[in-house]
């Protein structure tokens, strides 16, 4: 499975097309694609921080978070960012 942060993915992407390359058109992400949220890079650099010294050098990105919604089925998926309701229900 694939976990998406808008963010970085928007970044990636006007680095390309900056670097002379048309990757939208070749991009297809699939609604059910699970979104890494802001509250999942809180929680998991938060984590980090209270393991101190037992740090298991997480990248801190909020991987693991999303991951444990999207298995918990509590996840907002990439096709619902248009459907601020449910969004809110989540």
């Amino acid at each position: 499975g694939v976990v998406v942060a808008p963010d970085a993915l928007i970044k990636e992407l006007e680095a390309l097309e900056q670097a002379g390359e048309s990757p939208r058109r070749r991009l297809t992400i699939s609604p059910n694609c699970p979104v890494i949220l802001p509250s999942h890079v809180a929680l998991d650099q938060a984590r980090e921080r209270a393991r101190g010294s037992k740090a298991i050098g997480t990248t801190g990105r909020g991987i693991g978070p999303a991951y444990e919604d999207k298995v918990a089925r509590r996840g907002i998926r990439i096709g619902e960012l248009s459907e601020p309701e449910l969004c809110k229900e989540r």
